[in-house]
């Protein structure tokens, strides 16, 4: 084998670790974690009413949230607990009422 052929079958080995990682190594589903808008740890949480308090803050919750774990990939509600840091995302609707609309639970410090 000539040293061109291995370069080129090196190279084509590489693109193609190249390209499956990002899309079988774990990488995230859902939208960017940059699209939060707030962060902080949840004090309270109360799925039944939809509430949830950060820091001191009480936000409502969207009738359908989206929840991403810490890896980015989608979960459910049942995965919040109080004590998690979390960054999430804030709507207004056309009345003027603000619901979280997305959240990312963070990974532990």
């Amino acid at each position: 084998m000539t040293s061109t052929t291995r370069l080129l079958l090196s190279v084509c080995l590489l693109m193609n670790i190249a390209l499956w990682l990002p899309t079988n190594a774990g990488a995230a589903t859902g939208p960017a974690l940059a699209a939060a808008n707030e962060n902080g740890r949840i004090t309270r949480l109360d799925l039944r009413t939809g509430e949830l308090v950060v820091g001191d803050t009480l936000f409502k919750l969207a009738n359908r949230v989206a929840v991403y774990d810490a890896r980015g990939l989608p979960t459910t509600t049942s995965s919040l607990k109080k004590g998690l840091r979390i960054a999430f995302n804030i709507v207004r609707d056309p009345v003027g009422s603000s619901y979280i609309s997305a959240i990312w639970i963070l990974p532990a410090k």
